[in-house]
């Protein structure tokens, strides 16, 4: 596929990391050191995330790395780009979506598209939602009142303002604010806006 584009020209193979090292130390002394390598995940010896980790702690200014793998999981996408890889491809799509990736690497951005990037995207989506239900559930063990007095808390109310505006005493603010600071775990107003911000109470 690559060959067949015309856009980019293939100057190495190899089927191991054993060769790999060897063919990019001679292509470097020979002055054709690759802009792109293309790394299987499945390589012999070592995992070709391993081998883009390697490289990338070798070299941060080498050649952009693109794994390649059966699997489209998130999970696996993730580690792929985290090791330091530029782009990921998965082994069932066509030629237009692999010269797409090689092109977006070239133009140094990351190179994920169609049903990788849904996974990525999806994958994304998941662990945002874990995260912010596991910050969220120290906001649901508020009581209903405690919620809406940690709401004007964080948004700056004065004590006096909020007993206004909640037809309760000032003495009863203090003591909902204690509570409230103890049950999120929080010191000071400034953690409590904070808070309120990450878990989308209020907006900056």
């Amino acid at each position: 596929m690559i060959e067949a584009s015309g856009r980019y020209t293939v100057v190495g193979l190899a089927a191991s990391t054993e060769e790999a090292k060897p063919l990019l130390a001679s292509l470097g002394a020979e002055r054709r050191a690759p802009a792109i390598i293309v790394v299987d995940i499945n390589l012999k010896g070592q995992s070709g995330i391993d081998f883009v980790r390697e490289l990338r702690r070798e070299n941060d200014e080498g050649p952009a790395c693109v794994v390649i793998s059966m699997s489209i999981r998130s999970e696996t996408i993730m580690e792929a780009l985290a090791a330091g890889a530029r782009g990921y491809l998965g082994k069932d799509q066509d030629d237009i979506a692999v010269i797409r990736v090689l092109d977006a690497v070239t133009r140094k951005e990351f190179g994920i598209v169609g049903a990788v990037l849904e996974s990525f995207v999806e994958g994304g989506i998941r662990l945002f939602e874990a995260r912010v239900g596991l910050e969220r559930s120290r906001y649901e063990s508020l009581t209903p009142r405690e919620k809406e007095v940690f709401r004007l808390l964080a948004l700056n109310r004065e004590t006096e303002v909020i007993a206004i505006t909640l037809d309760i005493s000032e003495k009863t603010i203090d003591n909902l604010r204690s509570a409230i600071l103890g049950k999120l775990g929080a010191r000071d107003r400034l953690d409590l806006y904070r808070y309120a911000i990450k878990i989308g109470v209020i907006e900056e």
